[in-house]
This record gives C-alpha cells, sequence and structure tokens, in this order.
C-alpha cells in the first residue's frame, strides 16, 4: 500500500478519534444532544476509531481498508439517526452528516482504487489509460 493511501486514511480517523476522545461533551452539545448518554456514545465512538487504528496501522493491507469503509457506513447510519425529530441543532446534525457521508465516498473510492491497484499475488497492474 502507498503512503498517500495509508495518511489519507490515518490522519482523518485519528483527528476524529481525538474528537470523540477529548471532546465527547463539547461535541454532543454542539450537536443538541443533551442526553448525558450520548457523551458516553461519542466516548465508544472514539474507541472504536482507536481499535479500527490500531489494527490498520499493526498490519497495513488494502483489505484492512475495508474496516473504515464499515466504520463510516456505521457512522451515516448513526447521523440519520440523530437527525429524527430533534430540531434544535438541526444544522449541525445535518453537517455531521454531511462529513460522515463524505468520509464515506471518500473512504470508499481510496479502498477500491488501493484494492485494483495490485493483483491478488502483490504485482502491480498497468495503469489505466
Amino acid at each position: 500500500m502507498s503512503r498517500p493511501t495509508f495518511w489519507l486514511m490515518v490522519v482523518p480517523s485519528v483527528l476524529l478519534a481525538a474528537l470523540f476522545l477529548l471532546a465527547p461533551g463539547a461535541l454532543t452539545r454542539r450537536l443538541g444532544l443533551r442526553d448525558p448518554r450520548s457523551t458516553t456514545l461519542a466516548r465508544c465512538l472514539g474507541v472504536r476509531q482507536v481499535a479500527v487504528l490500531a489494527a490498520f496501522v499493526r498490519r497495513p493491507a488494502s483489505t484492512r481498508l475495508w474496516m473504515f469503509v464499515g466504520e463510516d457506513v456505521m457512522d451515516v447510519a448513526l447521523s440519520l439517526l440523530l437527525l429524527r425529530g430533534r430540531p434544535p441543532a438541526r444544522g449541525a446534525r445535518r453537517a455531521a452528516l454531511a462529513v460522515a457521508a463524505g468520509l464515506t465516498v471518500a473512504d470508499l473510492l481510496i479502498t477500491v482504487l488501493a484494492r485494483r491497484s495490485r493483483l491478488p499475488d502483490g504485482a502491480r497492474r498497468a495503469p489505466l489509460r
């Protein structure tokens, strides 16, 4: 796997993990979530982010990139649930959904391109023309 691919996947994940773990209360308040369980959920998402990062960084491989895509799909689903029926801070929730969807598309694109650039035996394919 190339270094740019590695860093394109790792850096956003580190930033998200830091946000979820270092400022879960501020994040949930910004999203208009007042229930104390929301802060706990944010911390759990940060722990999940760190677990995926640890598994990937320990043994980076293009097949493990799918972990990031799966994680993003979960975040989109959670964002959709947050948008239901809570009018205050709806704009912040929509922004969270947009970020989650954008990261999902980016991670999916990076993953597909990384997988296509390698043959099963590790040999490089010829570039597309």
